[in-house]
């Protein structure tokens, strides 16, 4: 899973570039990703597919606001 994420985000890097990150999003996201990891650490699959889910959803939210109109 990690290789594929690996070459995932190395895939996506250039996109990636293009969002804006501000202090406010970047903290919050930082703050999902250690509850998500905390979560697959423990074994905790209810909670990291919940965890998945919101950080989805917010990211969309994100990257929603990018498109022109």
């Amino acid at each position: 899973m990690v290789a594929l994420m690996t070459d995932a985000q190395s895939e996506m890097t250039d996109l990636i570039s293009y969002i804006p990150h501000p202090a406010e999003v970047l903290g919050h996201s930082n703050d999902q990703h250690a509850r998500l990891l905390a979560a697959v650490k423990g074994h905790d699959a209810a909670t990291a597919t919940q965890l998945m889910a919101e950080h989805l959803a917010g990211t969309e939210h994100v990257l929603a606001g990018l498109l022109p109109g």
